[in-house]
């Protein structure tokens, strides 16, 4: 199994209530991952949220498991950083003080 899915299926799968996902079930085209290029028959889960990459400026799909790396919750992930004159910035997984990650094939 996929380290991404994994982490998804042990830790990061309850954020998907705070996520904007849709179902790739309800759509006729191939639907491919662009941070892991998995495609949706192959995913963990059938969904994934809409982003927009800003360096291309082109709407891409995230499956729900890599879209889960990079999304913030102050529910799950407590508050990032935040000061008086910013306003307050939610945490996000890659950016957890100490937090390391390594996945190997066993």
């Amino acid at each position: 199994m996929d380290g991404i899915d994994f982490l998804w299926q042990q830790v990061t799968g309850q954020m998907a209530n705070e996520m904007q996902l849709v179902d790739s079930r309800e759509s006729d085209d191939a639907i491919s991952c662009y941070c892991c290029g998995g495609p949706s028959g192959e995913w963990v889960v059938p969904y994934y949220q809409p982003r927009i990459d800003t360096y291309l400026r082109t709407d891409v799909p995230i499956c729900a498991p890599c879209n889960a790396l990079f999304h913030g919750s102050y529910q799950y992930m407590g508050i990032e950083k935040g000061t008086a004159e910013k306003p307050l910035v939610p945490g996000k997984l890659g950016m957890l003080v100490g937090c390391g990650l390594m996945v190997t094939q066993q």
